[in-house]
């Protein structure tokens, strides 16, 4: 089977982002970063907990080997609206 894993977390999740894909057999490649902005454009601050998260970090993994029609970047700018909902700049950018 080939298939590729874009896996979202927040800061205080990163360890169990890279573990759990791993548990399912997928192999880290690379990640991307969601810069989250306002509907006017500005970076948007969070509160953190050691630092003001302005982000989420998207890991890439793969199993076995699948073709992509493109590669994205690896920062991108999306609007932060709902809790945990995704922005729609990261599914323009995705393959899914």
């Amino acid at each position: 089977m080939n298939c590729l894993i874009y896996s979202r977390a927040t800061a205080p999740h990163l360890p169990f982002t890279v573990e759990c894909p791993k548990a399912w057999g997928f192999e880290y490649k690379s990640f991307m970063a969601w810069r989250k902005t306002t509907a006017a454009g500005k970076v948007r601050m969070g509160t953190g907990y050691r630092v003001r998260t302005t982000g989420e970090i998207v890991f890439v993994g793969t199993l076995g080997n699948p073709k992509q029609s493109h590669v994205p970047p690896t920062i991108f700018d999306g609007i932060a609206r709902e809790h945990s909902r995704k922005p729609d700049e990261f599914y323009a950018l995705s393959d899914l």
